[in-house]
């Protein structure tokens, strides 16, 4: 099962609620919105039944849809209507390149040969291959003119909202009083990088205050060859919620990136994820670059706990460096636990690996749960305890053991803090958090797609 895959049925949640719905990307006054990130009463079922859990998200549920760091023709012309995103009055279809749509070179008087210069035309505004200007001086200009370079246009569509395990990760680069920063995508081998703050303003990306200018590229991750600039962009990066002041200023990105294809439809990479935490400026050669670790550092535990006894309770356990094990426990009768434990995909593919459930775990907001409980040696709420009222809570917990560190960390994610909660009464659920419930549930459903889980399964 791909790793986009196994995301798309909580994508397929959140894409159901009104609040969570973000409009195709165009202008960038219009791009963006607030977000893909999943918000906890959409992926918990806090008011649902409190047996076998998670039961909402089964693998037969998980729809497979296409998305890659290299997306094929037809996918990066989003021809399909999955790609168009949420189809709004006047929007549909606007985001889709004709079939088969040629290149259109512009080169004046005449080209020398192929078209050097790359551009883009972007459907999602209205532009189409016939709106793009191509003059054509008169035969006695072209005379004295000669011929050009010329500059080739490709049809850059916009794929539509999406939602992955990607591993996204930010880093201050400023330059004495020239700030800037990038945003990084990794998948497998390959970055795909955004930088905001440039020194020109090379795409139509809607950079957040001080930093107008963007551009990108992408190369493999370890540099060794050189990268390849993005012809176009569309979208926004915006403060995030939890603000952008240091240590750590976090940003939610919106955007895709267009690359030369070399066909008439440009390859789009998008990078969108809410609350991008941007590391401080780094110096030397051991700048990291989205290193999302392929072991666990530590063991783990995760699943869903309701106040009530329960027929069944499942829990995954995850150990270094790469075991997993999802255990049902009967809760009302004798019988032995039951677990079953398939192999891990291997890191870099596009199923989801020990890197990515990583990534998620290493993130600051998730970290800081962790060391708060771990000192305070009680589990740290994030939202409202759904318990009280039968509900369920998500529990993660970290246990180092021995002289390693702090045992039995604990975060609970619950419901959404009601409208009016303070800080004193209720604990909001940082973006991080909700990410996190996301990635170890599309986990677990991967790992329980394997025919030797089948008598575990909720």
């Amino acid at each position: 099962m791909q790793k986009h895959g196994v995301m798309m049925a909580v994508l397929a949640l959140l894409l159901a609620a009104p609040s969570c719905r973000r409009t195709p990307l165009a202008e960038g006054k219009d791009a963006g919105g607030d977000g893909d990130a999943p918000s906890a009463g959409d992926t918990r079922p806090g008011d649902g039944p409190t047996g076998d859990a998670p039961a909402d998200l089964t693998a037969e549920a998980i729809p497979d849809v296409a998305a890659d760091v290299v997306p094929d023709a037809s996918d990066a012309g989003a021809t399909d209507a999955s790609d168009a995103g949420p189809a709004d009055a006047g929007d549909a279809g606007a985001a889709i390149c004709p079939a088969g749509v040629a290149p259109l070179d512009v080169c004046g008087c005449g080209c020398c040969g192929e078209a050097m210069g790359r551009a883009c035309y972007y459907p999602s505004r209205g532009e189409t291959r016939e709106s793009v200007p191509n003059p054509i001086p008169p035969p006695s200009a072209c005379a004295m003119a000669g011929c050009s370079f010329g500059i080739r246009h490709l049809c850059c569509a916009d794929p539509g909202p999406r939602s992955g395990a990607d591993i996204v990760c930010g880093i201050d680069t400023s330059v004495e009083d020239w700030a800037k920063f990038t945003i990084t995508r990794r998948v497998g081998d390959v970055c795909t990088t955004l930088e905001l703050g440039s020194s020109s303003p090379r795409l139509p990306i809607a950079g957040p205050p001080g930093y107008a200018n963007t551009n990108a590229w992408r190369a493999p991750c370890d540099g060794s060859k050189p990268p390849t600039y993005a012809i176009g962009g569309l979208g926004t990066v915006t403060p995030g919620r939890s603000g952008t002041q240091s240590p750590l200023p976090r940003y939610d990105v919106h955007a895709v990136v267009f690359f030369d294809s070399g066909t008439g439809v440009a390859e789009a990479v998008r990078i969108d994820k809410d609350d991008v935490a941007v590391g401080p400026s780094c110096t030397g050669d051991g700048c990291p670059t989205c290193t999302g670790t392929c072991a666990f550092d530590a063991k783990y535990s995760y699943g869903y706990e309701a106040a009530r006894p329960v027929a069944f309770a499942h829990e995954v356990l995850l150990a270094p460096t790469a075991s997993f094990m999802h255990v049902r426990h009967p809760q009302l009768t004798m019988p032995a636990d039951m677990g079953c434990g398939p192999a891990i995909p291997a890191c870099g593919g596009d199923a989801l690996d020990v890197a990515d459930v990583m990534a998620a775990i290493a993130d600051v907001d998730v970290q800081k749960g962790l060391e708060e409980s771990g000192a305070a040696g009680v589990p740290r709420l994030y939202g409202v305890d759904p318990r009280s009222f039968d509900g369920q809570v998500f529990r993660f917990t970290r246990d180092f053991g021995g002289s390693a560190g702090p045992s039995g960390a604990t975060v609970l994610v619950g419901a959404p803090c009601p409208p009016g909660s303070t800080p004193s009464t209720c604990g909001a659920i940082p973006p991080s958090l909700d990410w996190l419930v996301s990635v170890l549930t599309a986990f677990d459903q991967q790992q329980l797609a394997d025919p030797s889980c089948a008598f575990v399964r909720p």
